[in-house]
């Protein structure tokens, strides 16, 4: 599941199996993404993005190529294909 948010700064997340990743304040620049293991940490405290790096990266592909670019809700930095 993908999730898009205009609003907030702009906000992404998709969920891939017991893994979540966020992005968030993407209207501010923001690249980071942040990855959650929602089997361990439901609360989504402990953000271990740095020791799974495949899996932000194919955060980023599903962001960047699963998103219909809207002129209503545009998000640049993921608009330009």
């Amino acid at each position: 599941y993908v999730w898009e948010f205009n609003e907030y700064g702009g906000q992404k997340a998709v969920r891939m199996g017991d893994w979540k990743a966020v992005q968030q304040n993407i209207h501010k620049g923001n690249k980071k993404i942040e990855l959650y293991n929602l089997a361990t940490d439901i609360g989504e405290t402990n953000d271990v993005a740095a020791q799974h790096p495949d899996l932000v990266a194919k955060a980023l592909d599903i962001f960047t190529n699963d998103r219909t670019v809207s002129k209503d809700f545009p998000m640049a930095m993921y608009d330009k294909k």
